[in-house]
């Protein structure tokens, strides 16, 4: 024998399973936003930091030019003063002096060339993350922009089901859909077990054969002794 307040809350749970799974989906989809968040996050302060390691490239690259200068300068001063050598001794002095400046040079040549390519090497960098942030910002706001629009219909959805199942609840008795919305709370949106081959299929506890025989009379609710789920004799049962 059917229960019909029993039945009353298995069509309230027919909503209720749909009012919790669009919940769910309102709560789940807006996480999307965080993790594209993080990426942009990431990727901003990828081409921060290659963008201070150019600049201190930069600065390092700087440095030895003006070394290069002064050394080119310290040349020229010395071949000035080869120009007006008087003795010989003082020539071989100061020749001696201008190939060692001359040998330094040509280091601070190289160094400078190879700071000046990982100065531009870096500038290739920075420019390729930066593009990279950018594009991850638009497809932030275009993902920002899906999300609340699909949020916007998911809520929409709730308000028709909420408001169904207002109507729905009117006819049940105070206690008994208190007790099923306590349960439907604590067991994730599923209040309600059907009962199969005597057990219940929310947990697969056995019936004992006293609860068995009041499901059947359908009087009173039977609630599982394990999972407290209101328990139901499906239809063919």
């Amino acid at each position: 024998m059917k229960n019909p307040v029993v039945e009353a809350l298995r069509a309230l749970q027919v909503l209720d399973r749909e009012i919790w799974d669009l919940r769910r989906r309102r709560a789940e989809r807006p996480r999307v936003l965080e993790v594209k968040r993080a990426d942009v996050a990431n990727r901003k302060g990828a081409h921060a930091a290659r963008l201070e390691a150019k600049k201190s490239l930069d600065k390092e690259a700087d440095r030895m030019d003006l070394e290069l200068k002064s050394a080119e300068g310290q040349i020229q001063k010395l071949q000035l003063a080869l120009n007006q050598a008087k003795t010989n001794k003082e020539y071989t002095v100061l020749k001696n002096e201008i190939g060692s400046k001359k040998a330094e040079v040509s280091q601070f040549e190289d160094k400078v060339l190879a700071a000046m390519q990982k100065s531009e090497a870096a500038a290739a960098e920075v420019r390729g993350l930066e593009a990279e942030a950018k594009r991850a910002g638009g497809e932030l706001q275009a993902l920002d922009k899906e999300v609340a629009g699909e949020v916007g219909k998911i809520e929409a959805q709730l308000r028709d089901l909420e408001a169904k199942r207002a109507e729905k609840s009117k006819g049940l008795e105070p206690e008994a859909l208190a007790r099923y919305d306590r349960i439907l709370e604590g067991r994730g949106g599923q209040a309600l077990a059907a009962v199969v081959d005597g057990a219940c299929q929310g947990c697969g506890k056995n019936l004992t054969p006293q609860e068995e025989n009041a499901l059947l009379a359908g009087h009173g609710l039977v609630i599982c002794r394990a999972c407290t789920r209101i328990l139901y004799t499906p239809e063919g049962a």
